[in-house]
């Protein structure tokens, strides 16, 4: 190990050129790596799994997910709450984007069962002024 040091400390010119050059080949290759995420490539054909994989895709739609989060102190406040609701409207708004869900718009189960059932309850049925 005392060797290795003490080449690297007498010939550095050597040492960078080398690992300049290593890297520049493993970075060229590295540009053709693709990352494939889907269940998809980790199912076979014909396997019963990806049959009722399939099926599930057909009836619900896309498996692609994408989860925002908002930091702040308390999601709570009237400020988070209209930040939240006015977020919630701009995915909305996006052609690509079929179902936005978030708790200025989620449904309270409890109440909607208890209720008349012509009108879904709101978990956070008003956004408070910011006041």
């Amino acid at each position: 190990m005392e060797s290795l040091a003490r080449f690297v400390v007498h010939r550095p010119k050597l040492v960078l050129s080398v690992l300049a050059v290593v890297t520049v080949f493993l970075g060229y290759y590295a540009r053709q790596i693709r990352i494939d995420s889907s269940i998809d490539g980790l199912l076979r054909e014909g396997d019963p799994e990806k049959q009722y994989y399939d099926q599930i895709r057909k009836t619900f739609g896309s498996d692609d997910v994408v989860v925002v989060a908002i930091v702040a102190d308390s999601v709570y406040t009237p400020g988070a709450l209209q930040k939240i609701d006015r977020l919630t409207q701009e995915l909305r708004k996006i052609p690509e984007v079929k179902s936005v869900l978030s708790m200025t718009n989620a449904k309270d189960i409890v109440a909607d069962v208890l209720g008349d059932g012509e009108t879904p309850a709101l978990l956070i049925p008003r956004i408070p002024d910011k006041g």
